[in-house]
């Protein structure tokens, strides 16, 4: 495909100008020499010296031709005007299914016009000139002697004298100066719907890339889910926006995710499907919808009705979110399509993405139901549409079915850290209320595969997560975020010992994530417990803590661990504690 760019204002940068030297012949000029007093020497009459009165004299105007003399124009800068670029049409070879493409244009080579530049004004000071007045002939007047008589004419030659002309202001004419080319490399234009949009698919940006709704950290360190919308059009977006708050209250509403919710960021990405609802083949006739995603009803029948079950493209999906730029962990699909039976809504998890009608009468059950499979890698644990199993005696393959929360060997189930004691292996459906055992009926089939308690969420929508989900939730929760986002004072084991004076207290910190009396710290130096350091933490709910450390090199440790009772298994147990170390040498 051939895209043409919109045209860009290229903004050159200013730019110093050295102008060439400029040769001034400055214009000639008359000087008039000062009158000057001239005493002629003393004459000797008769024995007798006669000095005449003294004479002022006018020498002649005389006139200066200064030498021609060259002036170099100081460097200026010169700040070339913005100009309009048209970038040439770029061949784009797109992706299979892509509906967005961002164009890098080339660099370009910008020739600006020529500039005009006027030098200023510049103050020439020419060099002394020296005059030498013509000699003159002087006749004393008569003065009476003894004997009486004239003096003889004088000739004078008055002594030379320097004229120092004044300084003059000499105004080079303008010089038309040649820019150099300059090189310019536009920054990456992102062709964006409207008015140009590289359409392979059915889906345009709504109001921004992406929203951030709930901060709780930076994405390094939190579990970031985006939830995303197909089938919604351009009026439908307000519809959409008030879905996904739904979902995050779901979510804040329900437990573990509750007690954990500091380690959540929430954000949501807008596209505009041309058309509402999605793809159901199975209806007649059959409803074909223009949408963004481009989801559908599944033609899956071992399970539940045909046409129960939302499923996507998963990578074109992921390739969306992608392009928005949005930070992500899961991603969570909501479909603006009608929930087709009376189950549990038209979803379906593959593990990767959820989908989730958002007309299904439990909608917020839905969404953590299928969160469950998504993030926590839960199993289904309904019985519906798949034959009984009946597993040869001794016969267990735990390695088919994977999920934490089902198993084949209900005698030794994968949850026995969780098993309540004295319960019976299988567990009757009439086992006491809370009961953690291996209760038949699970992963679609009545028999041959056990779950942890008689209900769940993930059997049940609407309740709670039993103890093995609630745990696999936290695994998931620690293994995209740690306890803590970081340690005071800051050191990694790759900085050289920090220094103090003995006796400078050391303020210590943990930057945990949630301040809730959960997360318990344990202090070491040297390899000791610090018991007293462990006392005084508590009271300071592990926020800060200062002391100080007598001269020597120490190692210090804290040791953050989550308490919390719904960790059991010991993988868990291992995700749920952070600890860190500073080397310090104290004089």
């Amino acid at each position: 495909m051939r895209i043409t760019p919109p045209r860009i204002t290229v903004d050159p940068p200013p730019m110093t100008v050295d102008p060439p030297p400029v040769t001034v012949t400055p214009p000639s000029f008359t000087v008039t020499p000062p009158q000057m007093t001239v005493t002629p020497p003393s004459v000797t009459v008769g024995g007798k010296s006669y000095t005449p009165p003294s004479i002022t004299v006018t020498p002649p105007s005389l006139q200066v031709n200064p030498p021609p003399m060259t002036v170099d124009p100081p460097p200026m800068t010169i700040d070339p005007p913005p100009m309009t670029v048209a970038l040439p049409a770029i061949d784009v070879e797109p992706e299979e299914e892509q509906t967005y493409v961002i164009v890098n244009p080339p660099p370009m080579t910008v020739d600006p016009p020529p500039i005009t530049v006027d030098p200023p004004s510049i103050t020439v000071n020419p060099p002394p000139v020296t005059v030498n007045p013509p000699p003159l002939q002087v006749n004393p007047p008569s003065f009476k002697v003894d004997p009486p008589g004239l003096l003889p004419p004088i000739t004078i030659d008055p002594p030379s004298f320097t004229v120092d002309p004044p300084p003059f202001t000499v105004n080079p004419p303008p010089l038309t100066v040649d820019l150099p080319p300059i090189a310019v490399d536009p920054p990456p234009i992102t062709i964006d719907p409207p008015p140009m949009v590289v359409n392979f698919g059915d889906f345009t940006w709504g109001s921004s890339k992406f929203t951030t709704l709930v901060q709780n950290g930076k994405p390094e360190n939190r579990l970031d889910i985006v939830f995303i919308g197909d089938g919604y059009t351009q009026a439908e977006q307000d519809k959409f926006r008030g879905d996904v708050q739904k979902a995050i209250q779901a979510f804040r509403e329900t437990e573990p995710m509750k007690t954990y919710d500091r380690h959540f960021n929430f954000h949501r990405v807008d596209v505009i499907s041309p058309e509402s609802g999605t793809d159901n083949l199975f209806a007649i006739p059959p409803v074909i919808r223009r949408t963004a995603l481009h989801t559908f009803y599944s033609p899956i029948g071992l399970i539940d009705p045909p046409n129960r079950r939302l499923v996507g493209p998963d990578p074109w999906v992921r390739q969306v979110v992608n392009m928005s730029g949005v930070p992500w962990d899961e991603i969570i699909v909501l479909v603006n399509a009608p929930c087709l039976d009376s189950i549990a809504g038209a979803t379906l998890a593959t593990m990767q993405i959820a989908y989730i009608s958002t007309q299904s009468k439990n909608f917020s059950d839905v969404v953590i139901h299928e969160a469950g499979h998504s993030i926590a890698n839960l199993m289904d644990e309904y019985d519906a549409g798949l034959p009984d199993i009946h597993w040869p005696q001794d016969w267990v393959l735990p390695p088919v079915l994977p999920w934490v929360n089902v198993d084949t060997d209900p005698l030794h189930p994968k949850w026995e850290v969780w098993l309540t004691p004295g319960v019976s292996l299988p567990t009757p459906t009439d086992a006491a209320s809370g009961a953690v055992g291996a209760f038949e009926g699970a992963a679609y089939t009545k028999s041959g595969v056990y779950r942890p308690q008689a209900n769940c969420c993930m059997r049940n929508n609407g309740q709670p997560f039993c103890v093995v989900c609630t745990e696999a939730w936290i695994a998931s929760i620690y293994r995209r975020s740690r306890l803590a986002d970081g340690f005071l004072p800051r050191y990694s084991e790759h900085d050289p010992p920090l220094w103090y004076r003995s006796t400078q207290e050391i303020k210590f910190k943990a930057q945990v994530v949630r301040s809730n009396g959960i997360i318990s710290t344990t202090w070491y130096t040297r390899n000791q417990f610090q018991a007293s350091w462990q006392e005084r933490q508590r009271t300071l709910n592990y926020a800060d803590f200062k002391t100080t450390l007598s001269p020597g090199m120490w190692q210090v440790k804290c040791v953050l661990t989550d308490t919390s009772t719904s960790i059991r298994t010991p993988e868990v147990r291992d995700l749920a504690r952070q600890e860190h170390i500073w080397n310090i040498i104290t004089t």
